[in-house]
């Protein structure tokens, strides 16, 4: 069959978070053809989208992918021949082979009979929370975000954001991964559902996302986001001192983050990498005892623009605004 190649590849890119590197699982590290679709399964992460490709069969991601992409033509020819899928672009010929039984068992992904409209602040929530996800796996629920009712919520045991949807309301408890939810901004789906132990996503061009969701329960109270103390207006100009600090943000996956040390009328923004370092002092109109923490640059920008003021506590710092709350600890 002729296709595109640049469709194919587009194609294959959309499934590609549900990929396997160490293949944990038979055939989680290649692409699944079969009724029309092209899906990927890694165990955590199901991926499917309608192909243009209509064949049956396993593909290895790396040499598909590689090969397709260096084809010197916008057309290919591919075949399936026995255990082998043949491609024929211009003069050129080559072939890899293929597994013609799936043994990849994306069948125990729940398929959703009904799907919900995803709303705006879902997805905003969703996004904004991945900044307070923990990364200690010992401690698996703080490693998801959790959505119940018309919140959005995550910490790891140092930061916690919360944020209060005001239109949607989620039933029951679902703990998202955090692995998984980094990729909704790139797919910004359209509709949602939820079944036993999955949680999925569908887009305006019907790729669907599913990711397997956590059981516990949230940790967090309420409570902890009732810090009392002094109220400090943030200076003009912290987005652009912060977006600069951010080029040497610490690029280890524990610490991505720039320090912030505030003492009697000044606020100094560093930070450090192996490429460099960058520091800032600059006025604000603060009184109290000098305390520092950490925080994403990235994360940071989006704070100063929803408030310019911020709560200081004896131990926790609490930005918020109508929606969000967002409380980081003071680095002892």
């Amino acid at each position: 069959m002729k296709v595109k190649i640049s469709q194919v590849l587009a194609e294959l890119k959309l499934v590609m978070p549900g990929l396997s590197v160490k293949e944990l699982i038979e055939q989680s590290g290649s692409f699944i053809y079969q009724d029309g679709m092209v899906s990927t399964f890694n165990d955590e992460i199901a991926v499917r989208h309608p192909s243009c490709l209509d064949f049956t069969g396993a593909v290895k991601s790396t040499e598909f992918q590689k090969l397709l992409s260096k084809t010197r033509t916008q057309e290919a020819d591919i075949t399936v021949n026995g255990n082998m899928l043949e491609i024929k672009a211009g003069k050129a010929k080559a072939a890899i082979v293929m597994e013609a039984d799936i043994n990849l068992p994306i069948g125990e992904v729940t398929s959703p009979s009904q799907w919900k409209k995803m709303s705006k602040e879902l997805l905003e929530g969703i996004r904004l929370c991945q900044f307070s996800v923990g990364t200690d796996l010992a401690k698996p629920v703080l490693t998801c975000i959790h959505i119940s009712g018309d919140y959005v919520q995550s910490s790891d045991n140092f930061r916690l954001t919360r944020y209060k949807m005001k239109k949607t309301k989620i039933k029951g408890s679902i703990l998202l991964p955090s692995q998984a939810a980094k990729y909704l901004k790139e797919y910004n789906p359209t509709h949602y559902a939820v079944t036993e132990g999955w949680m999925h996503f569908k887009t305006e061009h019907d790729v669907i996302f599913s990711c397997r969701t956590f059981e516990g329960d949230f940790p967090v109270p309420s409570s902890m986001y009732d810090v009392k103390g002094t109220t400090v207006e943030l200076p003009d100009g912290l987005k652009e001192t912060m977006d600069l600090a951010g080029i040497f943000s610490a690029n280890d996956a524990t610490a991505p983050y720039v320090n912030v040390k505030l003492t009697k009328g000044r606020m100094k923004i560093s930070s450090e990498n192996d490429s460099g370092w960058y520091t800032e002092s600059v006025r604000v109109d603060y009184k109290g005892k000098d305390l520092e923490f950490g925080v994403s640059p990235e994360f940071f920008i989006q704070l100063i623009s929803l408030t310019d003021k911020v709560i200081v506590g004896d131990s926790m710092i609490k930005f918020s605004d109508d929606s969000m709350e967002h409380v980081v600890g003071i680095i002892a």
